[in-house]
């Protein structure tokens, strides 16, 4: 308890049952967090400010200041034999209750399975010596190019240990986006792991697949399992897992991450995120606020990219303010929080049209099976709201087609005869019908 009085980071992360055997341990224990809890240092000082009203945990606080000092190593061996033990003691206790009680069976389960995961507080601090020159220059294996043209060659493309943003608002070819990056590294044998927070495995698969074979998801739907797995034999493509359900705690990434890769005996290049909004904060402080939750979901992103150098991309909801189609995105439209904004290396807005040039339309086309891959099916803008590197610039938009094949298309101003940017520009700020 010394030990984790004076390293305070490694209290917040250890479970109090760990000293329900000593009766002041524990209450000097709970003490200590509940003034963690409010952002707060602690000593051994404080605490007997905080304890004066209790002579004997004073006493106690005293004993342990008094106690001889451990190193962490055995600090946290004591740690886990002390876990073990408070496990031993619970299931003892469950002998003893009437599991017919749902409520007190939930109870018991849910503290079990709390003192059956092992927490450990984030190693927040890395030294490294200016004389270790290999530091200064950054590995060219770190690139591992989006697929997207105008980050090509720039110094801002992709990178393994940083985090990507795409920023729109509902119903804005986020998903379209993604799974058009997804397609390009698994064309380079790449390997990518998708987590699918709306749909299901099924139509990510869907998705991606259909673009892969350059077909429209109706031709895609009409092939068996059998022609699906002959057409792909023929292509050299890298390895796609999709992860998918309603929520994921962003503390269990890097766990997730690591079973994954040793259960299928290869490394991710690429995490992808479908919807950043649902992936939620375990450890949540009753008193934060969601802004909060958000901002530290996003740190704890970048922090994962690091750790696994890998790259992480996900998609943020714009707030209400940028469904106006008169006004452009920007990094105030960030919803909920900056926190999105901070944690970014390039962050990119996306808005999305049917408003189609003449010299762009497509034919009519009576039913889906009419339809071509290469048919016209909307536009794309991108316009880069945040960057930290490269020779792109905060502000420079770029333009997409959206095909039926699911994939995109980039846009040539000069190529493609648009003879005034500013009028395709505004093809994107037409005002939603009600």
């Amino acid at each position: 308890m010394k030990w984790l009085i004076i390293n305070s980071q490694w209290l917040e992360k250890t479970h109090s049952e760990l000293f329900a055997h000593d009766t002041t341990l524990y209450k000097i224990g709970l003490t200590a967090k509940r003034i963690l809890l409010q952002q707060k240092p602690i000593s051994f000082e404080a605490l007997k400010y905080a304890l004066h009203k209790h002579p004997l945990l004073v006493d106690g606080l005293q004993y342990l200041e008094n106690e001889g000092d451990i190193d962490k190593a055995t600090a946290l061996l004591i740690r886990e034999d002390l876990r073990q033990v408070a496990i031993h003691r619970h299931i003892k206790v469950g002998s003893n209750l009437d599991m017919t009680d749902v409520k007190a069976r939930k109870q018991y389960i849910e503290t079990l399975n709390r003192l059956e995961s092992e927490d450990v507080p984030e190693d927040l601090l890395q030294v490294s010596s200016f004389s270790d020159f290999k530091k200064h220059i950054e590995p060219e294996a770190t690139t591992i190019d989006s697929g997207l043209p105008f980050l090509k060659e720039t110094g801002a493309d992709f990178k393994r240990g940083r985090l990507y943003n795409i920023l729109a608002p509902s119903n804005e070819f986020k998903s379209g986006t993604l799974g058009s990056i997804t397609r390009h590294q698994l064309a380079k044998g790449r390997n990518v792991l998708f987590f699918e927070m709306e749909g299901t495995d099924q139509e990510n698969f869907n998705r991606i697949g259909h673009g892969l074979l350059k077909m429209t998801p109706y031709q895609y739907d009409r092939l068996t399992a059998d022609e699906l797995a002959l057409r792909y034999s023929t292509m050299q493509l890298g390895n796609l897992e999709t992860v998918w359900g309603k929520v994921i705690y962003v503390e269990d990434i890097v766990d997730t991450v690591n079973r994954l890769q040793e259960e299928r005996g290869y490394e991710y290049d690429y995490i992808i995120i479908d919807y950043s909004a649902q992936v939620k904060l375990k450890a949540s402080k009753k008193t934060n606020q969601q802004y909060q939750d958000d901002e530290e979901v996003f740190r704890q992103l970048k922090v994962a990219a690091i750790s696994l150098q890998k790259v992480i991309i996900s998609a943020v909801q714009a707030n209400r303010s940028a469904y106006n189609r008169k006004k452009s995105i920007g990094r105030e439209n960030a919803a909920a929080s900056m926190g999105s904004v901070h944690s970014s290396d390039l962050m990119l807005s996306q808005r999305y049209s049917t408003n189609i040039p003449l010299n762009l339309k497509t034919a009519y086309r009576e039913t889906e099976a009419d339809e071509e891959p290469n048919d016209v099916k909307g536009l794309i803008k991108m316009e880069i709201i945040k960057k930290r590197k490269g020779t792109v610039k905060v502000g420079d938009k770029h333009y997409f087609l959206h095909l039926a094949s699911g994939n995109i298309r980039a846009i040539d101003i000069d190529r493609d005869n648009i003879v005034d940017s500013a009028l395709w520009d505004n093809l994107f700020l037409e005002e939603e019908s009600e």
